[in-house]
């Protein structure tokens, strides 16, 4: 076999989700490897390459890990690359790039390994994605049920009472007031704010 010398070898995607072609040279397929691959979420930009972690499984696979609590609240997680059980988020330019438009117009959230019993994942382009482009918690602004789907998209996990405006990345949601509500913000990484903490993770598409 004759390799050359100057094969750049396969090209680096966007995001995870650029890497669930079947035809990649990556050979993700339609069943897709988890794991960690290169991306360059702006191509020719500022950014460089880095790797991340990727849920290529999920509702088709696709997904770009931004934040993995291990749980821990976010004020007690460390800035940098991200990956499983580790407690860490991306830096905020990193997230920015992996979730602008265009390239990422969803957010899932999970307990490790619980995506069928404990997550929410927002709808397309809708108001919680917005949020956390403007380095926003998600339920800012007009709130509304309708933009999140799952196990735990219901009020009970996701209403709040109070102004939360306060609150920006790498806090992912506060529910101001509902003592029931999902608490991924300050030394919280739980479902309820009376519950236990989880290592919770999340991804953008």
């Amino acid at each position: 076999m004759i390799c050359s010398t100057n094969d750049a070898g396969p090209a680096v995607a966007q995001t995870c989700n650029g890497y669930m072609n079947e035809n990649s040279v990556w050979n993700v397929g339609p069943f897709g490897i988890t794991g960690s691959y290169p991306i360059d979420p702006d191509g020719a930009g500022a950014i460089s390459t880095f790797d991340a972690w990727c849920d290529q499984l999920y509702q088709g696979g696709g997904w770009t890990m931004i934040e993995s609590s291990n749980g821990v609240g976010p004020i007690n997680q460390t800035e940098g690359m991200v990956a499983r059980g580790t407690s860490t988020y991306l830096p905020a330019a990193l997230m920015q790039a992996v979730a602008a438009p265009g390239v990422s117009g969803q957010v899932h959230i999970r307990t490790q390994d619980q995506e069928a019993t404990r997550s929410i994942t927002t709808t397309p382009d809708s108001l919680p994605i917005q949020n956390l482009r403007a380095l926003k918690t998600l339920e800012q602004g007009n709130w509304s049920l309708s933009d999140y789907t799952g196990p735990m998209a219901d009020s009970a996990h996701l209403s709040w009472t109070c102004d939360t405006s306060a609150a920006h990345y790498p806090a992912i949601y506060w529910p101001c007031g509902n003592f029931n509500g999902l608490h991924l913000e300050n030394d919280h990484s739980r479902w309820t704010f009376i519950g236990p903490d989880e290592p919770m993770e999340v991804y953008v598409r």
